[in-house]
């Protein structure tokens, strides 16, 4: 077993992990604070996780003991977040002149291929926090993005964090955005969101979603991909 003391949104997390191959993936946040939770993956963790991949993947041959290893940590860790007001969201989080954009929806919409046009429309005055999943701090001061471990990371600083100013579920179609309420956005973020595992978990979860739609700019928007679309979001989000 590898011990590591890392902090991950702000949060400081003891992982036990079993692999040498799981605990690098984890160097970038390596801390000398201790005292945090103690994550520790048990044979009944991995067995779930090992059925849950089952189902949802195609390719049975990718699912190794490492990859289960992974997510589960993965999931210990965005499970304990809610008690600290972080939400796990699945999509591709942008950062433009300091304020960070989320993109979600559903996996080979475009989510990373819109980022990445972000990137070529604004260069250097824009960079992707993460690609995949991300950690949302959220208080009643606003909500705070944080690249993780699970996804690209194109920030030096795995420490990185971001104001978070809107969320926007992406379709594919001709290039349009438009504001949406928070009962238009609750099941695309719902969706997109770490799932509770019992009543209170997803009550707490619920909560939490909630509280990040009241803070941002919540949009909808059909694009395709090229510059244009990207240069149609940011003056929408932009101007806001």
């Amino acid at each position: 077993m590898i011990k590591l003391n890392v902090k991950i949104a702000g949060e400081a997390f003891t992982i036990e992990a079993l692999t040498e191959l799981v605990a690098s993936q984890f160097k970038p946040y390596l801390t000398d604070t201790e005292g945090g939770a103690i994550i520790t993956p048990t044979q009944q963790d991995l067995e779930s996780m090992l059925e849950k991949l089952l189902n949802q993947k195609d390719d049975r041959k990718r699912i190794s003991p490492t990859i289960i290893e992974f997510f589960v940590i993965h999931e210990l860790i965005a499970r304990e977040m809610i008690n600290r007001g972080v939400l796990l969201v699945h999509g591709s989080a942008v950062v433009a002149d300091g304020n960070a954009h989320l993109f979600i929806a559903p996996s080979g919409t475009g989510k990373s291929t819109h980022t990445q046009l972000w990137l070529s429309l604004l260069g250097d005055r824009a960079f992707i926090i993460n690609d995949d999943k991300q950690l949302i701090r959220i208080t009643d001061a606003g909500a705070v993005v944080y690249p993780t471990p699970w996804g690209q990371i194109s920030v030096a600083d795995a420490g990185a964090s971001a104001p978070l100013k809107s969320i926007t579920v992406l379709y594919r179609g001709k290039n349009n955005i438009n504001k949406i309420t928070e009962a238009q956005m609750f099941p695309e973020l719902f969706k997109a969101s770490l799932r509770g595992e019992t009543p209170m978990e997803t009550l707490e979860i619920i909560n939490l979603q909630k509280k990040l739609m009241s803070k941002v700019g919540l949009y909808k928007m059909t694009c395709e991909p090229t510059v244009e679309a990207a240069e149609t979001a940011y003056k929408a989000i932009a101007g806001d």
